[in-house]
């Protein structure tokens, strides 16, 4: 179900330019919908040292963009440990500082679907209040 290929950090944040997504396009809904996808993909994923999600603070600026956005999760031994850091001031999307290459796997897989969901939904035409839904049911079964 989950692509496994994708696990470093440097793809991942290539994989956002890629589907044609900037910082700038970022809003606060985006990174609520990012938190609640890694929260689903951590909590079936129990062979890696996550648990949860246990924060999610957004800052906008005054036009409502993203200025800065940090997840942190929790595991049975520490709290609050960076899960994705949006950076404002260059733009700069890091994981995980903490996280091994292998505990890694979970947090780029669902920033991987995310990608795949925000950049359809900002691509669609359709003005239908199910369009997330279809999307993210889109990306994670197919079509």
């Amino acid at each position: 179900m989950l692509d496994a290929k994708l696990s470093c950090r440097d793809e991942a944040r290539e994989y956002f330019s890629k589907k044609g997504l900037t910082f700038k396009d970022m809003t606060e809904p985006d990174i609520i919908v990012l938190k609640y996808i890694l929260e689903y993909v951590i909590r079936i994923s129990p062979q890696y040292y996550w648990r949860g999600i246990d924060n999610c603070e957004i800052v906008t600026n005054m036009d409502g963009g993203l200025s800065f956005a940090q997840i942190t999760g929790f595991s049975e031994y520490f709290s609050k440990r960076e899960v994705i850091t949006f950076h404002g001031d260059d733009a700069y999307i890091s994981f995980s500082g903490a996280s091994d290459k292998n505990n890694i796997i979970p947090v780029v897989q669902a920033f991987k679907l995310w990608c795949d969901v925000i950049s359809s939904c900002k691509n669609s035409t359709s003005a239908s209040d199910d369009v997330f839904i279809d999307e993210l049911i889109n990306c994670w079964y197919g079509s």
